[in-house]
């Protein structure tokens, strides 16, 4: 924490875009102030993960490190793309996104540059089977943790 407050992230003040439940800040104040980073946050479905990762990744930019690149690993195609809208919905640029599927249509991939973007949002079995063609990351988060090989994850 000592870092965080160096670095001047006040210890009980999480800022944010967007208004969120009380257990959605609860869970981001662990994970800036007790967990360093670090931690697993369950939430049920619809409980608003994508919208906690986004404020997640906003306080980052914001009170820690403005450049910082992160990886989201999502278990399907199918959730990549439904990341990406919401993360675009929750008004992240689509110039800082950037999705990490075999399944792209041509103009997608002529648009879509891993290298460039801030946050890439990739299914698993894509990034097993292609990880050389991926940048440097600071932050990873595994979506639905529960369904991630412990090996091939790390």
């Amino acid at each position: 924490m000592q870092e965080l407050l160096a670095l001047g992230v006040p210890e009980k003040d999480i800022k944010h875009p967007f208004e969120y439940r009380d257990y959605q800040e609860e869970a981001l104040q662990q994970l800036f102030f007790t967990g360093y980073g670090f931690g697993m946050v369950e939430i049920p479905t619809a409980g608003g993960k994508s919208f906690m990762i986004a404020n997640f990744i906003w306080n980052l930019w914001k009170n820690i490190n403005r450049d910082a690149k992160v990886l989201i690993l999502v278990p399907s195609t199918q959730l990549v793309f439904q990341f990406y809208d919401d993360l675009v919905d929750y008004g992240l640029d689509k110039s800082l996104l950037a999705k990490f599927t075999g399944s792209l249509k041509k103009k997608e991939r002529l648009e879509n540059n891993v290298n460039t973007a801030k946050i890439v949002i990739a299914n698993r079995q894509q990034v097993f089977t292609k990880k050389s063609e991926l940048p440097h990351f600071d932050v990873l988060f595994a979506d639905e943790a529960h369904t991630c090989n412990a090996e091939s994850t790390s």
